[in-house]
């Protein structure tokens, strides 16, 4: 038998060992800082927030409250390079009733492959004010319908207090009014340029109105319990409008179903030359539910009132999973933004906690909630538990000049123009899946 010389043997194992030992080590993937920044401007007396980022199974990278009226640095140290993009989860809560969690609302959004750098800005824009419109009509003898657009009825002219008419109105400096007396079917109207301050006051004798244009109509998609605004623009950059829809009406009560809108202006009537109005162009919002559960909403810019409202050709379907924590779609990728919602069931479930989740539409989305921070789940036991109804509500949005997801990314998180959804040409559709 041939026998292996000891020194040869050693020779080899050095020389294994060797080797071995020079072999470059594994290098880990390099890990950067990723940093998302969020400018709180509401007073945690309005609204408390908090915010936090989650990457893949939804698990939790950095949480924080935010404080209000200043900038929280959203940090993860050490994230790993080449890695899909973290999401992040903004809670607003806030309290519709004395302190109690039952009389809170949790609302949640998600926004999906948000980038290194992000600044998110959270604040109420309001380009309009509130005004005390009291108005006090003389000489007739019955006051059968008037209607002060964007005003909240207050106390209705009529004959018992003396045709006194007391309304809270929202507006840009313009307010105007229309209304029929004495059985008269002919619609007049009454204006006020230049408005300011807490409150205005005027004794009309409507006799001397002029009579106003025969109203515009536009067909609606389908009959619905319809939101809706209309506003002539007199000047977008001042954002100064005149509102051309209905009152506002209170909270709580009955909501008209109707399938066509008939938009008044304050033009005079002049059976041969066509109506001139003092604006130019329309801001036209819409959002109404068929009776099957498909909503549409529609927000733009028009230079004039559309016949009818064109439709959402947007394909929506359920997935079929029926985890709670689940939100997906089948859908149709020719628009830019999809939006899945979640909801618990109030009035069997308190506080009412809603969550959408921003995505880029592709044919089939499939994405899970991501984790619940203990500070939160210890509060709101329903989100911790996702204890959602069974349904999910999916939104397609389409704007005609905002290119990409991304694109409606960034104007969500500038919040700096309250006009930019009409500016972009958002038409969408709604569907429960």
């Amino acid at each position: 038998m041939h026998k292996l010389n000891p020194l040869v043997l050693i020779l080899a194992l050095t020389a294994v060992f060797s080797c071995q030992k020079d072999e470059p080590p594994v290098v880990p993937p390099a890990k950067t800082p990723f940093e998302v920044l969020i400018q709180n401007d509401i007073s945690v007396l309005t609204a408390r927030h908090a915010a936090w980022l989650s990457g893949e199974n939804g698990a939790i990278l950095a949480f924080r409250w935010l404080d209000g009226n200043d900038t929280t640095q959203l940090v993860v140290p050490d994230f790993p390079e080449n890695t899909p993009a973290p999401d992040l989860t903004i809670a607003k809560i806030t309290v519709a009733a004395g302190n109690m969690v039952s009389d809170t609302t949790v609302s949640l959004k998600t926004y999906t492959a948000v980038r290194h750098g992000d600044l998110v800005r959270l604040r109420e824009l309001e380009y309009r004010q509130t005004t005390l419109f009291n108005i006090v009509f003389t000489n007739i003898t019955s006051l059968d319908s008037i209607i002060v657009p964007d005003g909240l009825t207050f106390a209705r002219p009529d004959w018992w207090n003396n045709y006194n008419g007391l309304y809270q109105v929202q507006h840009t400096g313009q307010i105007w009014l229309r209304l029929r007396f004495n059985g008269d079917p002919a619609w007049r109207y009454l204006a006020f340029d230049n408005v300011s301050g807490g409150k205005i006051e005027a004794t009309v004798d409507p006799s001397i109105l002029p009579v106003e244009a025969y109203p515009v109509p536009v067909q609606l998609p389908f009959a619905a319990a319809w939101k809706y605004r209309v506003d002539g623009v007199t000047d977008l950059a001042g954002q100064r409008f005149i509102p051309l829809g209905d009152l506002n009406r209170a909270p709580g009560g009955a909501s008209p179903v109707f399938d066509k809108l008939e938009v008044f202006e304050p033009a005079t009537f002049d059976p041969v030359a066509p109506p001139v109005v003092p604006y130019s162009g329309y801001r036209l919002r819409l959002a109404g539910t068929s009776t099957e559960g498909e909503g549409y909403v529609f927000d733009q810019f028009v230079d004039k009132l559309p016949a009818a409202m064109p439709p959402a050709n947007f394909t929506l379907n359920a997935l079929g999973f029926g985890d709670n924590r689940f939100a997906g779609a089948g859908c149709s990728a020719d628009f830019e933004a999809l939006v899945l919602m979640r909801r618990n069931a109030p009035p069997d479930h308190k506080p009412v906690v809603e969550w959408e989740v921003y995505v880029s539409p592709k044919p089939v989305v499939s994405y899970l909630l991501p984790d619940v921070p203990s500070a939160l789940g210890q509060l709101f036991p329903d989100l911790k538990n996702y204890n959602f109804s069974q349904t999910v509500r999916a939104r397609a949005e389409d704007y005609q000049t905002l290119p990409s997801y991304r694109a409606v990314l960034e104007k969500v998180f500038a919040n700096d123009d309250p006009f930019w959804q009409a500016r972009g040409g958002l038409i969408g559709k709604e569907k429960s899946l």
